[in-house]
């Protein structure tokens, strides 16, 4: 009967070895049957007959009698007897190491052929990224790879080529125009609309606009933009809830109608303006961005108090189509009213 994984487990620390009836003894086969002679006897014989004990204390194999005993006779006896089973221990040991480290070489020679793979790969992958952008550059600088004579020259038009990066720029340019439009007409809408005391907070980008309304009746803001807000919620404020907090957002339309002046000012103009009118102001100029043909210059214009807001927002509802409006931020405390705003707007220069 074979033992399961817990008898095994068990039995694991226990010193127990397989008996081999017989083993290394020389049998006279004409004489001796073991057919009918069970296992456990087979194995009580061999002991007995291996046993260095079989030579001093018992007599089942030679002549009747008594022998004499030496002490130092069975000390040999039992040293070699001791010295054989610690050999054949250690031979265990090294075949079993053996065994091990054949394991781990079979192991670590399957490991090496997937992680050669791998890196077999990696470098396939960066050297063919490598040689794509290699062979667009020089398409993009008309200078070919293969072949140097004038039928392999690809000749393009210089003037298509301008007009190509014109249009683009072109289309780019209009589109961040519309949106600086739309955040300069709205921004207008409400500061006109609205008293800026009342804000807590209003945030507006090309993409949306954010507030905070305190005031007691609705203050029918939707109305005001034409605009339907994308979320609206509204707090009592007080225990007699007679003042509110409205709560707007609102998604920035794509196709409002900007209605422009002809009286454009240029960035020269704006920053006469601002010095000239505004008492509380400060200006920060950000890192110039270099485009194919163009220059964005980022600018924050950080303003301090309600009447230069007002005249700032004014001033910049009519800039030309190189100052564009890209962020306005209110910051202020309808309880104890003292608004400062920053007007982040954009320089391009051809």
């Amino acid at each position: 009967q074979k033992l399961g994984r817990q008898a095994k487990q068990s039995w694991s620390s226990s010193d127990l070895r397989y008996l081999d009836p017989f083993k290394d003894i020389e049998l006279n086969q004409s004489n001796i049957f073991l057919a009918g002679v069970p296992d456990y006897d087979q194995n009580v014989f061999s002991m007995l007959i291996n046993s260095i004990n079989t030579d001093h204390s018992f007599n089942f194999f030679e002549e009747q009698g008594l022998t004499d005993f030496f002490f130092t006779t069975v000390l040999d006896a039992y040293q070699k007897t001791r010295e054989k089973f610690l050999v054949q221990k250690e031979d265990e040991k090294e075949e079993n190491t053996e065994d091990e480290a054949q394991e781990k070489s079979k192991e670590q020679k399957e490991l090496i052929p997937e992680n050669l793979w791998a890196l077999i790969a990696v470098i396939a992958i960066v050297i063919g990224f490598i040689s794509f952008q290699y062979l667009k550059l020089r398409e993009e600088l008309n200078l070919p790879l293969f072949g140097s004579k004038e039928n392999f020259i690809i000749k393009r038009d210089a003037v298509d080529r301008a007009n190509a990066i014109e249009k683009t720029v072109l289309k780019s340019s209009s589109k961040l125009i519309l949106e600086s439009q739309a955040i300069s007409e709205v921004l207008v809408d409400l500061l006109t609309g609205t008293e800026l005391d009342r804000y807590n907070s209003l945030t507006i980008t090309k993409n949306f606009a954010s507030m905070e309304y305190i005031t007691g009746a609705n203050p029918n803001i939707e109305n005001l933009l034409e605009l339907e807000p994308s979320n609206l919620t509204v707090e009592s404020l007080g225990t007699d809830s007679t003042v509110f907090s409205w709560y707007y957002n609102f998604e920035m339309p794509n196709n409002r109608e900007i209605n422009r002046t002809s009286d454009m000012i240029n960035k020269k103009v704006l920053l006469s303006h601002l010095d000239s009118i505004l008492s509380d102001y400060t200006i920060k100029y950000y890192d110039q961005l270099y485009l194919e043909n163009q220059i964005y210059e980022p600018i924050l214009i950080w303003v301090r108090n309600k009447s230069d807001i007002l005249q700032a927002s004014a001033i910049l509802s009519n800039t030309s189509d190189e100052i564009l409006l890209r962020k306005f931020v209110l910051f202020n405390d309808a309880s104890s009213p003292n608004p400062r705003a920053g007007f982040y707007i954009s320089s391009i220069r051809k």
